[in-house]
């Protein structure tokens, strides 16, 4: 692990498009085949396929252009064609106070019902699509969308919907399904892959007392749609060399590929014994998922995009992860280095922005004080996550933090979590539900706080 100094990093569409014209320049495609559709990897092989990464490549062209462009044009068109459908009274650029701000497009429909919309709905589905064709496509999604039990789903017909914890949070009558935890902030959501649109199943077409063996069955039948899907695992470079790949299909739902662990783990470890170096896959966004060389020396590079990547609307987990037991997890370089700082920081920023942006939401059904996720900084400048206690609170609920702040008196008492469970287990116990799990934290008592002022920060 190497920090090089920053330079921006523009994902030009067209690198994918004149690929195959490339391939002499050191520019490399890969794909990872399946032999007769079978529901289980096969040999792997490094092969050029100029022609149908260059196909793709076009299709889900709008993900390689710069996250600002993409941002600003979604959010413009989509208010445009959203307020052309005959049932939406308004579009609301901001979100009600009501909704989470995960970055939709909320509209208001004739009948008093809200309704939030990903405006990335509105962008072409290809390049040689109709402004009527568009507009009737997204009429036709809305539609769904306000009568999911009229218009019903296939089951037999999904794949994995991969999508940032606050994804999943309620948005007033719409709740997409949650079957699966990939991560504790990455969801494992079902949709359906429709010639002109992804449709995502809402929790109200799925039975209303399902068991986790029905969740699991409804994982193992969406993984294998997706493997039956794609023939390849297709990736192509963006720009930043042969250590920084990123996966070019399905289009529209690339990340797709995050929940089947297996699959992800066997491509790591082809392409680490070709360059005798470990990989990672970094979820960013919905349809940027690359694939990294942990010796790259284009980190720098790489972490202009993601510390973009982590307000976007459509952030998935923009850190580095690998597959440990089939289970995902995080893999950060150690702190004492540049690069290891950095991705503490971003790491930080992530966990922050979903525990926030999920507190109303976990506050209405709780009896506890949710409280906000917070930095902390020591004396000696190192940087931690923080959540405060206040000592007038019965119970607080705060995120799974490196030190709770009690307050105690006139003073602040910076407690590592770590030592709270180990020395005053009584204290600190898991919030069932949550997602990313919270911790509650009962009232200390005149001997909990002498052993917590023990335990302090100095």
């Amino acid at each position: 692990w190497k920090a090089v100094r920053s330079r921006r990093w523009i994902g030009d569409a067209r690198r994918f498009a004149h690929a195959g014209q490339a391939l002499g320049k050191g520019v490399w495609l890969g794909a990872f085949g399946r032999g007769g559709g079978s529901s289980t990897l096969g040999a792997v092989a490094l092969v050029v396929r100029s022609a149908e990464v260059g196909r793709r490549g076009c299709r889900s062209s709008s993900a390689r252009r710069p996250a600002s462009m993409v941002r600003a044009m979604s959010r413009e068109e989509a208010i445009r064609i959203l307020s052309t459908h005959p049932a939406v009274v308004e579009v609301l650029d901001a979100s009600p106070p009501d909704f989470p701000d995960t970055g939709m497009v909320v509209l208001r429909l004739d009948d008093g019902r809200m309704l939030g919309i990903d405006p990335d709905l509105t962008e072409p589905a290809h390049a040689d699509e109709s402004e009527g064709d568009r507009v009737a496509r997204v009429h036709r999604a809305v539609d769904a969308m306000r009568s999911p039990g009229e218009v019903g789903v296939d089951l037999d017909g999904v794949v994995p919907l991969v999508r940032s914890a606050d994804y999943f949070a309620p948005r007033g009558e719409l709740v997409p399904a949650t079957v699966g935890w990939l991560t504790d902030f990455i969801g494992f959501g079902l949709a359906v892959d429709e010639p002109t649109t992804l449709r995502v199943v809402p929790e109200s077409d799925l039975p209303g007392d399902r068991t986790a063996e029905y969740d699991i069955d409804l994982q193992a039948k969406a993984i294998g749609n997706l493997r039956s899907m794609e023939e390849t695992m297709a990736f192509a470079e963006v720009g930043l060399g042969p250590d920084v790949l990123a996966l070019t299909a399905p289009p529209g739902n690339e990340a797709s590929w995050f929940a089947d662990a297996a699959a992800m783990e066997e491509l790591l470890t082809r392409l680490g014994e070709r360059t005798n170096t470990a990989w990672a896959v970094i979820p960013a966004r919905r349809n940027d998922i690359f694939l990294v060389n942990v010796a790259t020396d284009r980190w720098g590079d790489l972490l202009d995009e993601l510390e973009e990547a982590v307000e976007a609307h459509d952030s998935v987990q923009p850190l580095p992860h690998v597959v440990a037991n089939r289970h995902w997890q995080l893999s950060l370089p150690p702190k004492t280095s540049q690069l290891g700082q950095r991705l503490h920081r971003l790491r930080l920023r992530v966990e922050g922005r979903v525990y926030n942006t999920l507190k109303e939401v976990v506050q209405q059904d709780s009896e506890h004080l949710v409280a906000d996720y917070e930095d902390l900084y020591t004396s000696d400048e190192e940087l931690f996550s923080m959540s405060f206690v206040p000592e007038s609170a019965p119970s607080v609920s705060i995120p799974r933090v490196d030190v709770a702040a009690f307050e105690c008196g006139h003073l602040i008492l910076d407690v590592p979590c770590s030592e709270i469970t180990r020395q005053l287990p009584h204290l600190i116990q898991p919030h069932p539900g949550t997602h990313p799990q919270r911790l509650v934290v009962s009232h200390p008592s005149d001997d909990d706080y002498a052993t917590l002022k023990s335990l302090a920060i100095r």
